[in-house]
């Protein structure tokens, strides 16, 4: 929830608009990527969620732009 808070007071100091449950999936994103697992966001939102985790090198797609990956 700390991630989360400070991704809300970045949004709102940077007049963006964040529903909460965004900021919750993007906050759990931040913290993934932070122990060093590749994160993608799937959602037809990609423009609010690139906004808000630009600084963290996170990105949102849409579903249908993600192709699939298989491990060898």
């Amino acid at each position: 929830m700390q991630e989360t808070a400070e991704l809300w007071a970045f949004a709102r100091n940077n007049s963006y608009v964040a529903y909460d449950a965004d900021l919750i999936i993007a906050a759990q994103a931040v913290i993934i990527k932070s122990i060093g697992i590749d994160v993608i966001i799937a959602t037809t939102d990609t423009e609010d969620f690139n906004r808000l985790l630009k600084q963290h090198h996170i990105e949102a797609r849409r579903w249908r732009d993600i192709k699939p990956w298989l491990n060898s």
